[in-house]
């Protein structure tokens, strides 16, 4: 259950990679919160903006990452981080 109420929702999902993005309201049973069905919730951390290629093939643009001199980290500590994009 989430905090706002009791709700049924499917997950949102990639059609390139599979990954799930977010969620879907589907059903509200508060009448208070029926406004979010068929509503999309994405969550800005895991959508990466898309590049075009070539003639019309899309591909995924990971943002880079900056780094200062003097730190500590090695490069393969920040493989899993990506900052979100603005839209």
């Amino acid at each position: 259950m989430m905090r706002t109420g009791l709700h049924t929702v499917c997950d949102t999902f990639c059609v390139a990679c599979g990954s799930i993005l977010g969620w879907k309201y589907l059903a509200a049973f508060h009448k208070s919160q029926r406004y979010k069905e068929g509503k999309f919730i994405l969550d800005r951390h895991r959508v990466l903006a898309r590049t075009p290629v070539g003639h019309g093939t899309p591909q995924l643009s990971l943002p880079q990452q900056q780094h200062t001199s003097g730190d500590d980290q090695s490069d393969e500590d920040y493989s899993d981080h990506q900052e979100p994009m603005a839209m």
